[in-house]
């Protein structure tokens, strides 16, 4: 899938640098993100019969505090027609930090919860999210596998948010990111796990299950920059 960078100037309030990363790009089903998108007035974008999702961990330092983000998110357009997406939605996003992830929905009005996660960007590289109960997500790249190739990657676009009976008429919410840096891309393989194990509140994580999320590529920064605008209202 090529990534559509957008052409506008946008005036970034936090940079980040030194980021780790560990990205999974994986397809679900394209029907069930159909309806799930529908209330928000968005489509998924769609190439090969499927959904395309981004999940990402990523271990960061701002303001003195480390910490640590898995975000849940799906390349979408606003029409069903788009021959590339426009943008991401934001499904879900935990940090490790409990006062990062209520400054995330206080400030930015972002669908953040607190939540231990643990990334790995050494060979295995890997993803845990852990619940009450353990790991409620983990994802581990096979040992053997080759990297396919490195580059240097920057991607620009907007984060649409979460917000019920969303519609063209109605305004919405979104901000820009900025995410760059020599990126690694392995393909999955067999070899490679994949476990979900959510809670009965972990709806994001039940719409991975759901919809049968199947990674198809690991693309892994050790030395990324990221960079977010202010949450903006938009449309109507």
């Amino acid at each position: 899938m090529t990534l559509h960078t957008t052409q506008q100037a946008i005036p970034y309030i936090t940079t980040i640098s030194h980021v780790r990363e560990v990205n999974l790009y994986g397809t679900a089903d394209l029907p069930f993100w159909q309806d799930r998108l529908r209330e928000v007035g968005l489509a998924p974008y769609a190439e090969d019969g499927s959904a395309h999702l981004l999940l990402s961990g990523t271990d960061l330092a701002w303001q003195g505090i480390r910490f640590q983000e898995f975000v849940i998110s799906i390349f979408v357009c606003q029409s069903r027609d788009s021959a590339a997406p426009d943008g991401v939605y934001l499904v879900h996003a935990f940090n490790s930090s409990r006062m990062l992830a209520w400054m995330e929905r206080a400030f930015f009005q972002t669908p953040y919860a607190f939540r231990a996660v643990q990334i790995e960007t050494s060979a295995p590289a890997s993803v845990t999210l852990s619940g009450p109960a353990g790991a409620a997500f983990r994802a581990t790249m096979g040992s053997a596998t080759t990297c396919l190739r490195s580059e240097e990657s920057i991607w620009e676009n907007p984060i649409y948010l979460p917000e019920r009976g969303a519609t063209p008429q109605r305004s919405r919410r979104r901000f820009f990111v900025r995410l760059g840096g020599p990126t690694e891309i392995y393909p999955s393989t067999t070899s490679d796990t994949l476990e979900i194990r959510p809670a009965e509140r972990d709806t994001a994580l039940r719409q991975l299950v759901d919809s049968r999320f199947t990674i198809k590529e690991w693309r892994i920064g050790r030395d990324a920059t990221h960079a977010r605008s202010r949450t903006y209202s938009f449309g109507a």
